[in-house]
């Protein structure tokens, strides 16, 4: 392999070396990218999630379809006795996961041996509460260990007007969907078939607060072909890019080092003809 040498010489030729205005004005082509958000700079790629949507809207209630970027979230605390919770969040960024959301509306609790599990979700089950399991064995949540089967908290997800489905990816994973349900309910007395889904029916969203939303079906029947194709019509609601002054003053100033771009070359052109 021929080497290349550090006065800039490479098998015998030499190099050219860009005059000092190309370099500034890449990188000032590179700069207005950024602003104008054409390519991400390295801070907004590596940023967060949960900082990047410190700015997400949190309110009790169902979502509308007004709602952007919205996600709804059921917590249903069955045997428990707390009343069941429905959230809507709005405003979301992109890449958030289940745990994530559920962390921005609840305060959540893990298992603290081996692979982390959600062991309690606004204190409860607390930690001096005894549950008796399907087998008769008492048990109470130390949040050290994984849950049993019989008294868990179940991770569930929906489309809007259709039935919960148990989630077979974990929380940590599984990204969520704009426009759709994440429900959490907590299993008390089954063992894992009988999973508890939660009351909650995903209805689909109102247009307005005034109206009620549209009935749902049990959760033993799923979506029909045309549900489901109407539903998937109505999921992913993300706004859509509208430049602003950043956009604008980015492909201004890229027009323009093209064009001193152009301007070098015809001068270096000319001085190669003399």
């Amino acid at each position: 392999m021929r080497q290349t040498s550090h006065d800039g010489r490479r098998g015998g030729h030499r190099l050219s070396r860009p005059t000092g205005s190309s370099p500034r004005c890449l990188l000032a082509v590179l700069g207005a990218m950024i602003t104008a958000g054409l390519i991400p700079s390295a801070s907004t790629a590596l940023a967060d999630p949960t900082t990047s949507n410190q700015a997400a809207d949190i309110r009790s209630g169902d979502c509308l379809t007004t709602d952007r970027n919205a996600v709804a979230v059921v917590i249903d605390y069955q045997g428990l006795g707390k009343p069941t919770e429905v959230y809507c969040v709005s405003q979301l960024g992109e890449g958030l996961t289940g745990q994530d959301l559920l962390a921005m509306v609840a305060s959540v609790a893990f298992t603290s041996d081996g692979m982390p599990f959600v062991c309690r979700i606004d204190g409860q089950p607390s930690a001096d509460r005894s549950m008796t399991l399907s087998n008769g064995r008492q048990y109470t949540e130390s949040c050290s260990d994984t849950p049993p089967a019989g008294a868990y908290w179940g991770y569930w997800w929906a489309e809007q007007g259709g039935a919960w489905d148990y989630a077979t990816e974990g929380a940590g994973s599984r990204p969520v969907v704009f426009g759709s349900y994440e429900g959490w309910s907590f299993t008390l007395g089954f063992d894992g078939a009988d999973a508890s889904s939660p009351r909650i029916q995903p209805a689909r969203w109102a247009e307005t607060t005034g109206e009620s939303p549209v009935a749902s079906p049990s959760v033993s029947t799923g979506p029909s072909s045309a549900d489901a194709a109407s539903s998937t019509a109505e999921l992913g609601y993300i706004d859509k890019f509208v430049p602003g002054s950043g956009t604008i003053i980015g492909v201004v100033v890229i027009v323009a080092c093209f064009v001193v771009l152009i301007l070098i070359a015809a001068r270096r052109g000319k001085r190669t003809k003399l």
